[in-house]
């Protein structure tokens, strides 16, 4: 986008901001944001480590031990009312109590769409969002390099044949038919659109 010099569509464009930043930095991504019409965020708490710096409670505003999602989603609100649509990831391989719990906090504090992580064809618990609320997005891993999903998320790697995220686009398309849908790990060599049934996708 404009903060590295580079052009993008502002309508299909989708901005990914975590809590692991300065807030110097936070502030320029969401002016340079607003100020070029990009409308979509996805705001998550973010995967970081001891040596990245993550934005502090007293910084933003908020008297809490730490900043995640809904800090952040609530910041940006406040700071730019009305300006942004926001989503918020799902994990349904984490405890569901505790992961419905931490939707409806983001819910209240202003997400507008939720994405899941990559589902492996037809899952119940990702079928259960439908009455969120809001638009759901129902990840689609796109990289044949499934043992990379199964490390970070902790799923069971697929029985059978080699992994085929075509394949499993195809299942996803069919099984969620009232959702959109997330293409994660999406190489560009090859237009995905002619596989799908409907039009709200993300890249």
């Amino acid at each position: 986008m404009s903060a590295l010099e580079l052009p993008f569509d502002p309508e299909r464009t989708l901005l990914h901001l975590n809590t692991f930043h300065r807030k110097i930095d936070l502030d320029e991504f969401l002016g340079k944001a607003r100020d070029g019409g990009l409308k979509y965020l996805l705001v998550v708490s973010g995967d970081g480590g001891p040596r990245l710096s993550r934005l502090e409670p007293r910084e933003l505003g908020f008297d809490a031990k730490s900043i995640t999602s809904v800090e952040l989603l609530r910041y940006i609100g406040r700071e730019h009312p009305g300006r942004f649509i926001c989503g918020v990831a799902f994990n349904q391989y984490e405890p569901l109590s505790s992961e419905h719990e931490k939707l409806k906090r983001k819910l209240d504090a202003g997400a507008r769409f939720v994405i899941t992580q990559p589902a492996i064809g037809r899952e119940p618990v990702v079928e259960q969002l439908a009455g969120a609320g809001v638009e759901v997005y129902v990840g689609a891993w796109m990289s044949k390099k499934i043992e990379l999903l199964c490390e970070c998320a902790g799923v069971k790697r697929p029985q059978g044949d080699a992994y085929d995220p075509v394949q499993n686009l195809v299942q996803l398309d069919a099984a969620f038919p009232g959702f959109g849908i997330y293409l994660a790990q999406l190489g560009f060599s090859r237009n995905w659109s002619g596989i799908l049934s409907r039009t709200r996708v993300i890249a």
